[in-house]
């Protein structure tokens, strides 16, 4: 009977889910702007791990190694400078292809109007472009202009404002026409704004938005992300894309403002970061190394072949196995621990981080990179990482262990034939 009523309110609670939040979840990450933007940046992370292996090998923290590499630091710079310090620029384009691509137009002339727009925004002093605002602070005018572009070429087209060539005319050459009315529109706006008025777009962006930067290192504004994305995922819902469908700009812009300050050799400012949530607090590692090792050593035969089946894929923090097999999900006994070590993991890390205990993460590393290793490599080699990274994972597999040895107890009373029963 017992069994019963839990079954019964489980299914309410999936179908009130189903029918309530999941559609409007999904209809906001998968909203056409929404999932540009969150591709886009997608495709910038290459460029940051390409930069962050040059800045660990430049800036790795042991003496003999800094003493060796010193001879070739401006040689190392240059691929940091040009993968982290070209963000923008490269977001500007990605961005409108992105959007482009949703909103079914060819992307090319969208994107090369959203690079040039961008360069405007920074125009040359003394005969050279000034590089600040081509990084990651430029990330956000890098939208703004990424969307302009999309959405003028598309109204022009749309509604026939183009160069129109005779039909014996090649498609390529008549499509190269009928792209330059909507380009000189979207130049011609930027250069005005930019040139024109003098109004200095990207700083006013970075004014504008300062202060949710730096809220967004606060120790509360992790822990909502990370609370946000263990609910979401709690009933079903991908977290990790919900979360990244806001935070992600601010994400990528604090990443690369942290790379530029460990290439000056100056404090890291920012911890509100994929690097810090997904390397130092292991975001995903409080999860699958806890529950495997603890399933390892289950008294139940199919906890321990989900743990076995889980390991090998587990080491990477690979958690969908976790969640779907224990399972995690709608399971209001495991969604508790499920939340509480995804908070301690980011609160524990913030407060080592802030008091100097750990180097602030700032090279990007794989989401697939395994914990210990990925607080090594994110902080740039600081062995501090270490044992913090240890004492995360202890902590959580106390906070794990009874919801774990409870939901063992109901399953084992459900089929006890699943016991392994204990050698005399």
């Amino acid at each position: 009977m017992k069994q019963e009523k839990s079954q019964g309110w489980l299914s309410r609670l999936t179908l009130w889910v189903e029918e309530k939040i999941a559609p409007k979840v999904s209809k906001f990450t998968e909203n056409k702007f929404v999932s540009a933007i969150r591709q886009a940046f997608l495709d910038t992370i290459p460029l940051m791990l390409i930069g962050s292996v040059f800045l660990i090998i430049w800036l790795f923290p042991i003496q003999a190694w800094m003493n060796f590499v010193a001879p070739f630091s401006s040689q190392l710079s240059v691929i940091v400078n040009y993968t982290f310090g070209l963000l923008g620029l490269v977001g500007a384009f990605t961005i409108s292809y992105r959007l482009s691509q949703n909103l079914e137009i060819d992307p090319l002339m969208p994107s090369i109007y959203s690079v040039l727009g961008f360069l405007i925004l920074s125009p040359p002093v003394e005969g050279a472009t000034p590089m600040g605002f081509l990084g990651g602070t430029g990330l956000f005018a890098a939208i703004v202009v990424g969307f302009l572009s999309t959405l003028t070429v598309k109204y022009f087209y749309d509604h026939n404002i183009t160069i129109k060539m005779p039909k014996e005319v090649p498609s390529g050459i008549a499509n190269m026409f009928a792209s330059i009315l909507p380009g000189l529109f979207i130049l011609g706006v930027v250069w005005l704004v930019r040139v024109v008025l003098n109004f200095d777009f990207n700083t006013f962006i970075l004014n504008l938005l300062q202060p949710l930067v730096v809220a967004g290192d606060s120790v509360w504004a992790l822990n909502i992300e990370a609370l946000i994305n263990r609910v979401a995922w709690s009933v079903g819902i991908h977290g990790y894309t919900v979360v990244q469908s806001v935070a992600m700009p601010f994400w990528t812009m604090a990443a690369a403002e942290n790379a530029a300050a460990a290439a000056a050799g100056q404090p890291i400012p920012h911890l509100g970061t994929s690097m810090f949530l997904d390397g130092l607090a292991l975001w995903s590692g409080v999860v699958t190394w806890p529950v495997v090792g603890l399933l390892l050593f289950s008294r139940l035969r199919s906890f321990r072949t989900l743990g076995k089946l889980n390991a090998p894929v587990g080491v990477f923090c690979i958690w969908e196995p976790i969640l779907f097999g224990l399972p995690v999900i709608l399971n209001p006994i495991l969604i508790i621990p499920f939340i509480l070590s995804g908070i301690w993991g980011v609160t524990f890390a913030w407060v080592m981080a802030s008091i100097g205990w750990v180097t602030v993460p700032y090279a990007i590393i794989p989401m697939i990179t395994p914990p210990i290793l990925s607080g090594f490599l994110a902080t740039g080699g600081d062995w501090r990482a270490i044992p913090i990274s240890i004492v995360i994972l202890l902590g959580a597999t106390l906070i794990w262990f009874p919801f774990i040895k409870a939901w063992e107890s109901i399953r084992a009373e459900e089929n006890p034939g699943d016991v392994i029963k204990s050698k005399k």
